[in-house]
């Protein structure tokens, strides 16, 4: 029979050990992430909430000014002061008011290395 020596084992286990504390640390700084992620998504959520209003804002300008432009004589959308009120619809139109992408969920890392060293065998025995 073969098996690992008092070095190795110890070895082994201060590995094992180590690796345990370690998971624990990263266990605790992705639930420190987890929780950063949700506050940033609860924060995106509410300023697209308002972002809605912006739009909706946006919209109801445009519809004004354009019906009103759209109301005047021949004459009128060939002035000057015609040309500004398409300006200004431009600039009301163009304006990005996209909402905000949540961003992706992050993913756990697997830090399962010290229960798969745990699991290996520390002695060989051949056959009988």
């Amino acid at each position: 029979m073969k098996s690992l020596n008092a070095i190795q084992a110890d070895e082994l286990t201060k590995l094992i050990s180590e690796l345990e504390d370690r998971s624990s640390t990263i266990d605790d700084a992705f639930n420190r992430l987890k929780a950063a992620h949700d506050s940033l998504c609860q924060a995106i959520a509410s300023y697209n909430n308002s972002l809605r209003l912006a739009q909706n804002l946006r919209d109801t300008v445009v519809t004004e000014i354009t019906d009103h432009a759209n109301a005047q004589d021949d004459n009128w959308q060939e002035s000057q002061e015609a040309e500004t009120y398409q300006e200004w619809i431009g600039a009301w139109e163009g304006i990005d008011l996209d909402q905000i992408d949540l961003p992706d969920e992050p993913e756990e890392p697997e830090a399962m290395h010290a229960d798969e060293l745990e699991d290996l065998p520390r002695e060989v025995r051949p056959w009988q």
